[in-house]
């Protein structure tokens, strides 16, 4: 998926599968156009990377985390 073509505001997408931490990168500059974004992943484990990750390509986005409660 290329920035330039991004979803309209409530619509969902998918991209082919990154590697690595290839992901931060692209979710760094998708949140920085902003409006909130929303990133699922597949463990907390994966959420945890995301966390600490993102910053260092936008130190200006705030990043949170929710909850885990193992549902």
């Amino acid at each position: 998926m290329h920035p330039e073509k991004l979803p309209a505001p409530g619509q969902r997408t998918s991209t082919a599968l990154l590697h690595g931490s290839s992901d931060a990168p692209l979710l760094a500059e998708l949140a920085a156009r902003a409006r909130p974004l929303l990133v699922l992943t597949e463990s907390a484990w994966q959420a945890q990377r995301l966390l600490q990750e993102i910053p260092f390509f936008a130190p200006q986005l705030r990043v949170h985390m929710l909850p885990d409660w193992e549902t």
